[in-house]
């Protein structure tokens, strides 16, 4: 009984000593007060540095991402430096090749035709150039007739000139004139042509479809039967021609090239480097029978209306025999 009444004395003590404390005002300048504000403010902070935290973690994560993209366009450049270095190794060495073959040419034709002094002793003859060069023995029947037909035009020709010379002026007159008939064989009477140019510029670009391509760059052009001011080949003779045409186009590019004549398409290729990255070439030769005075020139069909020049991009062609 006694515990009893002293714990309910107990718990009133305490109910009174908890409703003072409720009751006790508080002022901006107790303990109590400044206790609560403290609180409040490091909680503020606290959330503050979270927040910054998050933005300082998400600007982090953004940096890596980053760095790991210029990572992997460092990786892709450095392949594509490689494959650019090995594809200029090649075209180097194919443009060193083609000059050698056009060196080769040039030495043939003239060899060939520049020289050829067909008489009448030597009909049944085989002419000089051919005993010089027994590599040519081998020669087909055909051939063999189509050079001594050739010649016989030839000299036809020049009999013509001498007999319509010494009709109208006497011997000693054609002299004064100055005018006399020689043996030695002009290029154009025997066929000699042959032409290759290239384009000389880094970029031609804005191309439009079906663009005539000038390779202005000329470096052969036995004949001159090829224009560099307008890109077109012009036949001079009846025959039979060969054409080559390479094409390059720049990385992420892509340009169809078509071989023309008299503005339809014979040939056509597509130079693709829109998926490599890289500097790409594509080439063609065709045989074409040609009669004079038909237009043979390379001009667009399509892309991206960019073609890469540097000498990378050519054309050339010659007369393979006359008809």
């Amino acid at each position: 009984m006694n515990m009893f009444l002293f714990a309910v004395s107990l718990l009133g003590v305490i109910g009174v000593v908890i409703t003072h404390s409720a009751l006790r005002p508080q002022d901006d300048d107790g303990e109590t007060s400044n206790y609560g504000g403290s609180l409040h403010e490091r909680l503020s902070r606290i959330e503050a540095i979270m927040h910054s935290d998050d933005i300082l973690r998400k600007r982090l994560g953004a940096l890596e991402e980053e760095i790991k993209r210029v990572g992997y366009e460092n990786m892709f450049l450095r392949d594509a430096m490689k494959k650019q270095d090995s594809t200029l190794k090649e075209l180097t060495i194919e443009i060193k090749k083609l000059q050698s073959d056009n060196i080769k040419l040039e030495r043939f034709c003239k060899e060939s035709f520049m020289d050829i002094r067909l008489t009448e002793k030597e009909e049944n003859q085989k002419p000089a150039f051919v005993q010089k060069h027994p590599k040519t023995n081998n020669m087909t029947q055909d051939n063999w007739q189509m050079v001594k037909i050739n010649a016989g035009r030839i000299e036809g020709k020049y009999d013509n000139v001498s007999q319509k010379s010494l009709d109208t002026e006497t011997g000693n007159d054609l002299e004064n004139t100055g005018f006399i008939p020689q043996r030695h064989i002009r290029q154009e009477e025997v066929g000699q042509y042959a032409f290759f140019s290239t384009v000389s510029t880094p970029e031609l670009t804005n191309l439009g479809l079906h663009h005539t391509i000038v390779f202005d760059n000329v470096i052969t052009n036995i004949g001159r039967a090829y224009h560099s001011n307008t890109g077109i080949f012009i036949t001079p003779v009846d025959g039979v021609y060969i054409f080559n045409l390479r094409g390059t186009s720049s990385p992420r590019k892509a340009e169809a090239l078509e071989l023309v004549k008299n503005g339809s398409g014979i040939q056509s290729i597509y130079p693709d480097a829109i998926t490599i990255g890289s500097y790409t070439s594509d080439s063609l030769a065709a045989v074409v029978e040609l009669h004079k005075g038909d237009e043979v020139w390379v001009r667009t069909n399509g892309g991206s209306g960019e073609i890469h020049g540097r000498g990378l991009t050519c054309f050339s062609g010659w007369l393979l025999f006359m008809k």
